[in-house]
C-alpha cells in the first residue's frame, strides 16, 4: 500500500508541475513501475492497475479544467462515445435478460488509452517531439540492459519472470509453467506476449521517425538499438508479434521507400533461401510442451511445412475457428459468457478477442470497440493521404494481434499505437503550416 501512496503522489505531483511530462509518468508506471510492484510487494495486481488509471485521467481533467481546445475536444469525444457506447451494453443487457454491470465490468479498461492521443499531441505542441520519444527511449534501454544481462547469465530470466500475483481470491498465476522452464525474455513486461507486441509496434516506428528527422540520433547507435530491439522479439517467442512487426514494417517501408522496400524484399529471400535449413533444423526441435525452452525455434515454426502438425494446430489461430462455431446471433451475440458460461474446448477467451467480441456480443458492438482506434485514423486522412496509409498500417497490424490476444484493448499495444498516431498527426500539422 506504501507504493501505491507513493507512486500516485509522486506522479500526480510531477504532473501538476509539468504536466507535457504526462506521457512519461504514464509509460514508467506501465512498463517498469508496474513490474516493481508486482515483484516486491504482496499488492492487487487490479488495484495497482487503478493507479495507473488514475495517472491517466488526471492530467486530462486538469487540462480540461485549464482550458486546452485539444484536450477538451477529444475528452468530449471520448465522452460521447463511452455514453452511446453503454447505452448500447444496457440495449443487449436488456435484450439477454443479464445484468449490464457485468458487461460494464468486462468493458471498462477497454477504451481509457484513447486518451493517450490528445496527451500525445498536447505535449508535442507545448513543447517538443523528444518530450514523447526520449521517454519511450528510455523504456527500451531499461529492456535492452536487462536482456543483455540475461544473455550473459541465463537464470536470470528467473529474477525476472512474476509467477504470481495477488488478489482478493488469492495468488493466481501470472505466466504459464511452460515459460517457467523456458529461455524467453519479459524485461518488465511481465509476459513475453506483451514487450513482443509493443516491440511489434515500437521498431518500425522507430524507423519512421528516423526517415522523417523527427527522431535525431547518430546512425551506428540506431541502427544498434534496432538490432537489440529485433533481438529481444525474436527472444520473446511469440509469433503472433513477430508476424505483426513484418506487417508494419513491411506497409512502412512500401510506402516511404518503394526502391527501399523492393530491396530488403529481395535480400531477406536471398537470406531466407541461405538459412532456410537452419530454420527447418529449429523448427524441427520444437515441441509445444517445452515451447519457450528454445524462443527461436518457436518462432521458426512459422515456416514448418510438413504434415505432422500445422501451424494453426499450434497456436490460438485454432481458437478463434472454434470460437466462430458458437455463432447465434448476428445483432445481439449470444452473452454466453456474461452470463456465467463457458465456450467449450476454448482454454482463454482473451486469444481469440475479435472473434470473441463478435460471437459474444454481436456485430454493433464489435464495430463499436472499434471505433477510438480508428478515429484518429479518420482525421489523420483529413490531413495527409500518405500519412493515414502509415497509421492504416500501424492500425491493421494491432488488430491483427487482437486476433490471437487482446491486442488493441491492452496498454502494451494501445499506448505505442496512440502515441505513433499522435505524432503522424501533428507533423502532417506542422508540415501543412511550413508551406
Amino acid at each position: 500500500m506504501i507504493l501505491i501512496l507513493v507512486t500516485l503522489s509522486l506522479g500526480l505531483a510531477t504532473i501538476l508541475w509539468r504536466p507535457y511530462l504526462s506521457i512519461t509518468v504514464i509509460l514508467l508506471h506501465a512498463f517498469v513501475i508496474n513490474w516493481f510492484a508486482v515483484k516486491f510487494f504482496p499488492i492487487s495486481f487490479g488495484l495497482y492497475g487503478s493507479v495507473g488509471t488514475l495517472l491517466l485521467y488526471f492530467p486530462i481533467i486538469l487540462l480540461y479544467f485549464r482550458g486546452d481546445k485539444i484536450i477538451r475536444k477529444y475528452f468530449h469525444i471520448y465522452l460521447v462515445f463511452i455514453l452511446l457506447f453503454f447505452l448500447w451494453m444496457y440495449l443487449i443487457s436488456q435484450y439477454h435478460g443479464v445484468s449490464w454491470m457485468k458487461y460494464f465490468m468486462f468493458f471498462r479498461n477497454h477504451f481509457h488509452y484513447f486518451l493517450i492521443f490528445p496527451l500525445t499531441i498536447y505535449t508535442i505542441q507545448r513543447k517538443n517531439y523528444k518530450w514523447i520519444i526520449y521517454p519511450v527511449i528510455g523504456i527500451l534501454i531499461i529492456q535492452i540492459i536487462l536482456f543483455s544481462i540475461q544473455m550473459a547469465i541465463p537464470s536470470f530470466q528467473n529474477y525476472l519472470i512474476v509467477e504470481f500475483r495477488l488478489t482478493t481470491d488469492g495468488l493466481i498465476r501470472l505466466v504459464s509453467e511452460a515459460l517457467l522452464r523456458g529461455k524467453t525474455f519479459v524485461g518488465t513486461f511481465l509476459r513475453p506476449a506483451n514487450i513482443g507486441n509493443f516491440l511489434a509496434i515500437v521498431i518500425p516506428s522507430f524507423y519512421l521517425l528516423k526517415i522523417l528527422r523527427i527522431l535525431r540520433i547518430k546512425r551506428t547507435f540506431f541502427y544498434l538499438i534496432i538490432i537489440f530491439l529485433v533481438s529481444i522479439l525474436l527472444y520473446t517467442g511469440i509469433r503472433t508479434s513477430f508476424v505483426t512487426f513484418i506487417i508494419i514494417s513491411a506497409g512502412v517501408l512500401f510506402i516511404l521507400n518503394k526502391k527501399t522496400f523492393t530491396f530488403f524484399v529481395v535480400s531477406a529471400t536471398i537470406l531466407l533461401v541461405v538459412v532456410l535449413p537452419t530454420i527447418k533444423s529449429l523448427s524441427s526441435e520444437y515441441n509445444r510442451e517445452k515451447s519457450f525452452e528454445n524462443p527461436l525455434s518457436r518462432i521458426s515454426f512459422l515456416f514448418e511445412t510438413t504434415e505432422r502438425e500445422t501451424i494453426t494446430e499450434e497456436t490460438t489461430v485454432s481458437r478463434t475457428a472454434n470460437m466462430l462455431e458458437h455463432y447465434e446471433s448476428f445483432i445481439w451475440g449470444n452473452s454466453h459468457y456474461t452470463a456465467g458460461g463457458f465456450y467449450k474446448g476454448i482454454s482463454s477467451i482473451t486469444d481469440a478477442t475479435l472473434a470473441f467480441n463478435f460471437i459474444e456480443y454481436g456485430i454493433i458492438t464489435f464495430l463499436l470497440t472499434l471505433v477510438l482506434f480508428i478515429y484518429p485514423i479518420k482525421i489523420i486522412y483529413t490531413q495527409s493521404k500518405r500519412f493515414f496509409y502509415l497509421s492504416l498500417v500501424f492500425f491493421i497490424g494491432v488488430l491483427f494481434q487482437t486476433v490471437t490476444d487482446q491486442g488493441l484493448f491492452t496498454n502494451y499495444s494501445s499506448i505505442p499505437l496512440f502515441i505513433i498516431l499522435g505524432l503522424l498527426y501533428v507533423y502532417t500539422i506542422k508540415q501543412k503550416n511550413e508551406i
